[in-house]
């Protein structure tokens, strides 16, 4: 069973702030998740004032999706859209032509969570595996879209909105 820690970063913390952890158990077809939070995010004024998700009620011990849900649409927002699997997508099949993965294995859903790179992550919860190292994803070399192409996207998208025939 993998270990994800789940950590708030919203306005008004020091800094990010463990709030739980997400664990997640692999069937040959599927992931199923459960969520626990941490005591002490139970106890702090400035992380219990709000529900993650309707399904998480703020209490100790782990609690599983409704079924036939198999995750919880709280950390579902933080996954990518289909554009963005299907670069993720890419980028696996480059990493499995390189060497860095396993021929035989696929992409699961915590795979598409953790994925995402912190920076780009829509929302306010942020994730570690196994509760330890950096905020994940945090490759840039293959972030999507790559860090180097920030600055000609932003060039271009003002080009178009500044361009006198575009009437919207």
């Amino acid at each position: 069973m993998a270990l994800i820690g789940v950590y708030a970063d919203w306005e008004g913390l020091d800094g990010p702030a463990r709030i739980g952890y997400l664990h997640s158990r692999r069937t040959r077809a599927r992931e199923i998740f459960e969520f626990e939070y941490d005591k002490k995010a139970l106890a702090d004024p400035s992380l219990n004032f709000i529900q993650l998700d309707p399904e998480i009620m703020l209490y100790e011990g782990a609690q599983y999706p409704i079924p036939p849900k198999d995750k919880f649409g709280a950390f579902s927002d933080s996954c990518p859209d289909r554009w963005g699997r299907m670069l993720m997508k890419r980028r696996f099949e480059r990493d499995i032509r390189d060497g860095l993965c396993d021929k035989d294995s696929h992409l699961y859903e915590s795979d598409y969570l953790l994925g995402v790179h912190d920076l780009y992550r829509v929302g306010a919860l942020r994730y570690k595996r196994e509760d330890a190292g950096e905020f994940l994803d945090n490759r840039i070399d293959v972030a999507a879209p790559p860090f180097t192409e920030i600055a000609s996207l932003e060039r271009v998208s003002r080009a178009i909105e500044e361009d006198p025939d575009n009437k919207e």
